[in-house]
This record gives C-alpha cells, structure tokens and sequence, in this order.
C-alpha cells in the first residue's frame, strides 16, 4: 500500500488497524465499565462481554499486550 509518500506492506497496514480497533475498543471498555458501576444493566454487560472477547482477540494476535490478556 503506497499512500502520502509511505509505503506499506499489508501487515503493517493490518496492525495500525489492529492497534486503532484496540485503542477505541479499550476506551469503549472503560466507558462501559463506569456505567455499569453507576447503574447496572443487562445491555452495559452485553456490551462489556463483546469488548473483552474483541480486545482478548486482538491480544492474542500480538506477543506485546499478553499482560493486557492478562488482566482482562
């Protein structure tokens, strides 16, 4: 992928992608994870199963966040 005078072979491209979905995924966690600490609901839990299972899979695809797996 050659963009803006960079270029970029596909797995690089996939894993600034991997990292920006991990980013926002883990923002939406947090997020999430107050709400359900203020007033607890079947949809915030819903919600916060779906983020973890996303971000774990994420983690798996990269050696460097095992203690972010971890801690989820």
């Amino acid at each position: 992928v050659s963009a803006f005078g960079l270029t970029l072979s596909f797995l690089e491209v996939q894993r600034y992608f991997d990292l920006t979905g991990l980013m926002r995924h883990l923002r939406c966690y947090a997020l999430f994870s107050r709400r359900e600490a203020a007033m607890p609901s079947s949809f915030n839990q819903v919600c916060l199963a779906r983020l973890r299972r996303y971000i774990q899979d994420i983690c798996q695809q990269y050696p460097e966040f095992s203690l972010l797996k971890e801690l989820l």
